[in-house]
């Protein structure tokens, strides 16, 4: 076996990395759901009220900064890992586009 490679799987740090990305991982699979189904209840809302449900705007923004976290870590962009690790991420609730159906 090569030098490299043993003396990689002897760190703690690689041991910890690769539990933390099995953890999140699975976290992924969760709020990636969630997100779908918010997704869902938006376009309900915006079929039934002609708009998106205010009042869930910000919870969707947030899980969304959430799972861009998540694929950030996993993907190797950042080494901090992310909620409940760090803080959850802040929306950006403030400026907002109006939606609505398109005529036609």
């Amino acid at each position: 076996m090569d030098e490299r490679l043993k003396t990689n799987l002897r760190r703690q740090s690689f041991w910890q990395r690769a539990a933390y990305m099995l953890v999140f991982a699975v976290i992924l699979g969760f709020a990636g759901s969630l997100a779908a189904l918010l997704a869902l209840f938006q376009l309900g809302a915006l079929l039934l009220t002609g708009e998106p449900n205010a009042r869930l705007r910000p919870v969707a923004d947030g899980l969304t900064r959430y799972l861009l976290q998540l694929w950030r870590y996993q993907t190797f962009l950042t080494e901090t890992p992310p909620f409940p690790f760090a803080e959850w991420p802040v929306s950006d609730a403030g400026a907002r586009e109006h939606i609505v159906l398109p005529h036609g």
